[in-house]
């Protein structure tokens, strides 16, 4: 996210932005069954799956109406290239 203030007035809702970012934020931790150390760039897909169906989870609230989630994940990484 980037935020590009233009007076003070804005700030209380940018903190609020970032506040309400970092409380709602999970940590996915990915071990790659590719451990070759090659350097190359390997793309991941991250998404949100229900385990009982395989299929897109829906999240609902209190009155059963859908929840629009956004999954923020990087496309990709460079393996680890072999020391030399």
């Amino acid at each position: 996210m980037s935020f590009f203030p233009r007076f003070y007035g804005e700030f209380p809702s940018i903190f609020q932005q970032i506040s309400s970012s970092l409380r709602n934020q999970y940590n996915v931790v990915y071990n790659p069954t590719n451990q070759a150390r090659d350097g190359k760039f390997r793309k991941i897909q991250v998404r949100l799956v229900d385990p009982q169906t395989n299929k897109e989870l829906r999240i609902t609230d209190q009155k059963g109406k859908n929840v629009k989630y956004q999954v923020l994940a990087k496309a990709g990484y460079t393996a680890p290239r072999e020391v030399e």
